[in-house]
């Protein structure tokens, strides 16, 4: 007998997927599929006790920054828009207490049904029917332009060197192709790996697990998005982040990101991604601690601005403008 599994059990675990390893291998994609599911589950249950890169104290932050070096002139300069995705399914289901949980048992028959398909509702998780509305209203913003803000925006939408960033998790990637639609469809957006999210939780696996691949539509937006997926640009994609995470690998990745937007030749970057993420950035590199930016998250489906430049050697933002909805005042 196992500590958990019978011998009859286990060796029926081991029938079962050397089975699907050969059916994949005869060219059946749901087996495949299963197989990946398997990994998924594997992967998710190590990174949720390995992934530790999130929240890194002042004195961590400041220790990496001193040691930091890089080979950019001060006074180098851009512009920078922060573009956090829209509720997820993930965060319907685990964002709302207790209250959420009760909606747990629907969500694992959902991702059960997904077992022999690409798709899944927990790895990788896709917006919810709430996180799409919320992409499709930062593109409902951008027609109005009620603000000088969102006039800007517009303006910047319009031009050729303006480049489109977004994490390699979907939740991201829709948000942008919703928001900004008409800028897809005269160029890709460029799938990043940098900015993929700071968590343990197994929504932030990302399923586009090698360099230069693509995730799978979510299956709720195949009508609307999958040919933008499809033209996803993931020429700089170099995979997701590694298994094992400490703080400093977390600030290697921004670090790393930071010195990417301030030495690419576009003058203005917007970039889909995360609220943890976002928020560790904003503590990073703006001074005053004080600001809302260094206690709350960018808001589901909101969108900030702020300059970006170097100064006396130091990677510094400032000047940092709500475009849609801004910070969560009710979530830190």
């Amino acid at each position: 007998m196992g500590m958990f599994l019978s011998r009859t059990e286990i060796g029926l675990a081991v029938t079962v997927l050397i089975s699907a390893g050969v059916l994949s291998i005869a060219g059946f994609d749901w087996a495949t599929f299963f197989l990946a599911k398997v990994y998924l589950f594997i992967y998710g249950m190590i990174n949720f006790f390995t992934e530790n890169a999130r929240g890194p104290s002042t004195n961590t932050i400041a220790k990496y920054k001193e040691g930091y070096a890089h080979n950019l002139p001060d006074g180098t300069k851009k512009i920078i828009y922060f573009v956090r995705h829209g509720q997820s399914e993930w965060n319907f289901m685990a964002n709302r207490g207790i209250k959420g949980f009760l909606y747990f048992p629907f969500y694992a028959v959902k991702e059960l049904l997904s077992l022999f398909s690409i798709d899944s509702y927990f790895y990788d998780s896709p917006l919810s029917e709430l996180g799409r509305i919320q992409g499709q209203k930062i593109a409902t913003s951008l027609k109005d332009a009620t603000t000088d803000e969102l006039k800007e925006l517009k303006a910047f939408c319009d031009k050729d060197d303006t480049l489109f960033l977004s994490s390699n998790l979907r939740r991201a990637i829709s948000t942008m192709l919703y928001g900004f639609k008409p800028v897809f469809e005269r160029k890709p957006l460029v799938q990043y790996g940098k900015l993929q999210e700071m968590t343990r939780n197994v929504d932030g696996i990302a399923l586009a697990s090698r360099a230069k691949t693509r995730p799978p539509c979510p299956t709720s937006e195949i009508k609307v998005l999958d040919p933008f997926y499809q033209t996803l640009d993931v020429s700089q994609y170099e995979g997701p982040k590694p298994l094992v995470q400490f703080k400093k690998d977390g600030l290697r990745r921004i670090f790393g990101f930071a010195n990417f937007l301030l030495a690419d030749k576009s003058p203005v970057i917007i970039c889909g991604g995360h609220s943890i993420y976002f928020r560790t950035f904003f503590r990073i590199f703006y001074p005053d601690s004080s600001h809302e930016c260094h206690k709350q998250k960018v808001a589901n489906g909101g969108v900030v601005k702020f300059e970006f430049e170097v100064r006396d050697g130091k990677f510094v933002i400032q000047d940092i403008k709500p475009v849609v909805k801004g910070f969560d005042k009710k979530k830190k």
